[in-house]
């Protein structure tokens, strides 16, 4: 069976750049060391997963439809910079190392990564098995039938599938949404409701199920503090679940069949795809 590679890009890059605290000094005399994690990374997954297809996506420079219907959403992430040392600005040679090697890599405006990746991965499970490269939460929603999620981390890496997303959240995947829109989530800078958190928002999936469950049998809650915080913020909870929730009616950059990659490419080295693209000194 066929098995596609997704790479949520943004997120390989930040966890590259800000995981190798050593500069390592390119050919121009700034350090490439974002691009070294990245593609050393993406080839050590490569060897392990052994995928057929494989696509890297990007978020759009211009944000998301999400930005437009909350301007906190976000917001308390950095601001890109314009600078030698800051992570975006080696965005373009990831690009080119892509390139050089043949895999494709894109974006779509109005869109995140991870609404094309629910895309592709909707997709494709129905011809091949697709794998997630991420340390996302919000793409364990995702995961069913031949949709898994890669957490790289070395030799603690996981391969998330439904078992795995129990064990730890106790929830299905399905519900990882409602979960979020009950506790929020710092890293979108969403609020959730206050007094509710991962037990006690757990506790009322379990026993009802998502949110349109928990509100239609509200009057069920017996405690009269929780049933009023829920009451008091339901428009918020709705709020982050149209937030969090992926979308997958998203233009396709490109077909399947294009996505298609040879073992060989993984068996470089990453160093020697650098020197090749012109970053490293020969």
């Amino acid at each position: 069976m066929e098995k596609l590679l997704l790479v949520d890009g943004h997120n390989l890059l930040f966890r590259s750049f800000y995981g190798i605290p050593a500069r390592i000094p390119g050919r121009e005399g700034y350090s490439i060391h974002g691009v070294v994690g990245f593609i050393g990374t993406l080839l050590k997954t490569l060897a392990q997963l052994a995928p057929t297809h494989l696509m890297v996506i990007f978020d759009a420079e211009s944000g998301s439809f999400r930005h437009e219907a909350d301007e906190q959403y976000k917001s308390n992430r950095p601001a890109e910079q314009a600078k030698r040392d800051d992570p975006f600005s080696q965005l373009p040679l990831i690009y080119a190392a892509l390139d050089h090697l043949g895999w494709k890599h894109a974006e779509v405006v109005g869109f995140e990564a991870d609404d094309l990746i629910a895309a592709y991965a909707q997709h494709a499970c129905g011809e091949a098995d697709v794998v997630i490269l991420s340390t996302d939460a919000d793409l364990f929603q995702l995961i069913g039938p031949n949709i898994s999620v890669y957490y790289p981390n070395g030799k603690a890496s996981i391969l998330y599938g439904t078992t795995e997303v129990m064990a730890k959240f106790g929830v299905a995947p399905c519900f990882i949404p409602d979960l979020k829109a009950l506790t929020g989530d710092k890293s979108d800078h969403l609020a959730g409701v206050p007094g509710i958190g991962p037990k006690t928002a757990c506790r009322l999936i379990q026993r009802f199920g998502g949110i349109t469950e928990i509100y239609r049998q509200i009057d069920a809650i017996a405690q009269e503090r929780l049933r009023n915080k829920l009451t008091e913020y339901r428009q918020q909870v709705w709020h982050n679940m149209a937030m969090i929730r992926l979308h997958h009616q998203v233009p396709f950059p490109f077909p399947l069949p294009e996505l298609a990659i040879s073992p060989l490419a993984w068996q470089r080295k990453t160093m020697g795809i650098l020197r090749e693209v012109g970053m490293l000194p020969d």
